[in-house]
Order: C-alpha cells, then structure tokens, then sequence
C-alpha cells in the first residue's frame, strides 16, 4: 500500500468503529499525519516510510473489534494474539493484518518504555489520539530512533504548544503533569526532547524557519515540564538517578 492509502484505511477504520458505537483511535506515525494537514509532507520530505498501522481502544469494546475488522477485510492474528496473553499474563493487544500490513489494537493502557495511561483521553479528539498523548507516545521511547524523530519534527512544525487539550493544541502542561509524578519518564522525555532539539540542524531539507519554529516548541514544552511542581516520589527517584534503571524493557514477539 502507499503512505496515502495506508492513511485512508486507518481513518476509514476508525469511522466504521464509530458507526458501531466503539470507540477508536489511530495512534503512531500515521496518526501524526492525519493532524498535520500542511506539514506532514515532512515525513516524505525526510524519507519517512509506513509499515505498520496502530490503534487504541477499551477493553469494554474488545468482543466487538475483532468482528469490525474482519469485516473490513484485516486478517485476525488469533494464535499471536494469545501467545502475548501467555507471554505477559493478559491481552495487551489484538494483532491483524490487511496484505503485508501489520495493525495492532491496544486496550487501556500504553506500556512501552514507559506506561502511558489513557483513561478518559479516547473522548478528547478524533480519529487520532489527542496531541500530547502523540507526542508522549514518541517521547518515552528510551532507544528513539530517525522514523520517530520526524515523527515529532512533523507534529510541532504544525502545532502550537498550550496548556489546554484543544484540537490543535499540544497540552504541554498535560505531559509535564505526568513527568513530574515520574522520574523516568522525565528522564526520558527531556532527553529525547533535547537530542530532537538537536538534530533539527542535520536535516538540510528543512528551512531555516522550520528549524526556529521546531527549536522554539521544544524549548517551550522543556519549560512547561521543568516549571511544573515535581511530586516526593519524584524527588525521591531523582536521587537514585541512572543507577537504577528508569525504564522497562519492551518485549517483541516475533512474526
């Protein structure tokens, strides 16, 4: 499939849930693309390719995803499916496929690196999540590689950053909330904040105007996250630092 096809089928995905009364979002780099309408041309600019194709949904509305999407054609991946519930004691997420596309459904919770809670935040935009679970979801990975990188040039080229959960609006005050109730996830986050800030300057396919615009968001999210009272357990985990790892290790299964 192409990049546009690939897009379309994921937006096309989360309305027939709509019309089924389920609640799902797309999440990823896909996700990204569809909230950035005038500059996701980055993503192709910077050779960013698709591969993959990820949502998000309750667990209430489990029994009713496997049927929608058999009957837009995606394959389920049973057996796969149940080697996660084995291999991790429950079932974390429901693995498809549609030709050589992989597409997963995650219930309740992100767990990745670190753990992404987002209860209450389905409801808050369509068909994508809301811009600062987006850019969490991207920030927390410890080993953050090029493809997410761009990701998340892509996304604060578009978007101002605020306090609120507006449509456009990256609610930096929502990520700084969570980095300071957890030290490992600050960590993470304003490490990855810093090294995009960074490599911003190594794209020569970007203007110098995206690379200030790109600059001024981080420094503006940095900033939400380092104003924000930090909680005890915290200040308590910032005193163990790096000598204890702030990370969990995110297990694959191969396909």
């Amino acid at each position: 499939m192409s990049f546009e096809e690939i897009v379309n089928l994921a937006v096309k995905t989360v309305q027939a849930a709509e019309s089924e009364g389920i609640i799902l979002r797309i999440i990823g780099a896909i996700a990204i693309n569809v909230h950035c309408p005038t500059f996701n041309k980055i993503q192709k600019l910077l050779g960013r390719e698709l591969s993959d194709v990820d949502f998000v949904s309750y667990s209430k509305y489990r029994d009713k995803i496997a049927p929608l999407f058999k009957n837009l054609g995606y394959k389920y991946e049973e057996l796969l499916s149940k080697i996660y519930a084995i291999e991790f004691g429950h079932l974390p997420r429901m693995i498809f496929e549609k030709g050589n596309l992989k597409v997963e459904v995650f219930f309740d919770v992100l767990e990745f690196n670190h753990t992404i809670p987002i209860k209450g935040r389905l409801e808050l935009d369509s068909p994508t999540l809301p811009l600062a679970d987006l850019s969490l979801l991207k920030l927390q990975i410890v080993k953050i590689n090029e493809k997410d990188v761009i990701d998340l040039i892509t996304l604060f080229r578009e978007h101002e950053v605020g306090d609120k959960d507006e449509k456009e609006i990256i609610n930096a005050k929502y990520i700084a909330k969570l980095c300071a109730k957890d030290w490992g996830l600050w960590k993470t986050v304003t490490d990855n904040l810093r090294f995009i800030k960074g490599m911003v300057d190594k794209y020569e396919k970007l203007s110098d105007e995206d690379r200030a615009d790109v600059k001024e968001k981080v420094d503006k999210i940095l900033d939400f996250i380092d104003r924000e009272p930090k909680t005890m357990s915290w200040k308590l985990r910032a005193k163990i630092g790096t000598k204890k790892k702030w990370y969990k290790e995110v297990e694959e299964i191969s396909r």
